[in-house]
């Protein structure tokens, strides 16, 4: 069997830049978020912006665990 039409997984702007991009559930990263020197931020999955670099957060609704355990395998943090 072959895939005729492959189904787009995500499509959003750049609020930074306006740029029209779009996600692959490769493109997901996992990050920590507000905290600081001496405590842990909050966990937030991200894809960043081909143009400029700014992050945008995955709505929860597109997250699976396969997407989950793919962006922790390639992220730095501590699983504590």
């Amino acid at each position: 069997m072959e895939i005729l039409e492959k189904k787009v997984w995500w499509v959003f702007e750049c609020s930074n830049c306006g740029s029209k991009l779009k996600a692959e559930p490769d493109d997901v990263l996992r990050g920590s978020f507000g905290g600081n020197a001496w405590e842990d931020g909050e966990r937030k999955y991200y894809v960043a912006c081909l143009h400029c670099g700014e992050y945008k957060f995955v709505p929860e609704n597109k997250l699976t665990d396969k997407i989950r355990d793919s962006a922790a395998a390639k992220s730095s943090l501590d699983d504590r």
